[in-house]
């Protein structure tokens, strides 16, 4: 059977589902990746805690990576060293994370936290390296940590590389295909309310004119 012609209405309401579909495909906003200790994830916006500590954060290697000593004060009490940040997107914090310690046995560990809560990473029986993914979400407060259990014999040392963590939200930009949707849309549009008129309203084609007697 011969294939029936598609109605001009039917083709005006495909083009502008065209136009929106790839709209929103195109225009709709999403978060950008912050890679390395860089923008809002500079050193200068996280901040460094200790508590019944002395560690210390080495950003001299930012972006690429940057290095957390825990404490070793001498005082054979238990302490911490925190550096942290607030989390101005939601989506995933990954980073590569190498650690030691001279310290004996257990005594010294690595690991992140995210609202206070504490996830170990390695301690003096994992020494080592490896890769760690969290998710966040806007508002969060996460980051890394050293812990100490005696302040003594040598601290806990941390290097983190490879960091990426969610960044502000990108502008929707529009892109040229909802562009041409709309515009195809728009001249069927035209087109199809002429001929519509023009069957309500025929025009005349002879010219010149005519005397009544």
């Amino acid at each position: 059977m011969p294939s029936l012609p598609i109605p001009p209405t039917a083709r005006v309401l495909s083009c502008i589902a065209l136009g929106v579909a790839s709209a929103a495909a195109l225009a709709s906003p999403g978060h950008a990746l912050q890679v390395g200790f860089a923008g809002v994830y500079a050193p200068a916006n996280w901040t460094l805690i200790n508590s019944s500590a002395d560690g210390s954060v080495n950003t001299a290697s930012a972006p690429a990576s940057i290095t957390i000593t825990g404490g070793d004060d001498g005082s054979d009490e238990e302490g911490t060293t925190d550096y942290q940040i607030t989390a101005p997107a939601a989506g995933q914090v990954s980073f590569d994370w190498n650690y030691s310690s001279d310290d004996i046995e257990d005594y010294d560990s690595f690991g992140y936290l995210l609202n206070g809560s504490f996830t170990k990473l390695a301690d003096n029986g994992t020494q080592g390296s490896g890769s760690t993914q969290f998710n966040v979400l806007v508002g969060d407060i996460f980051g890394f940590w050293v812990d100490t259990t005696d302040n003594f014999e040598g601290p806990g040392i941390a290097t983190i590389s490879n960091f990426s963590a969610p960044n502000t939200a990108s502008a929707p930009v529009p892109g040229p295909l909802p562009l041409f949707g709309a515009g195809a849309a728009f001249g069927f549009s035209r087109r199809l309310r002429r001929r519509v008129r023009l069957a309500h309203n025929p025009v005349s084609t002879t010219s010149g004119t005519s005397d009544l007697t």
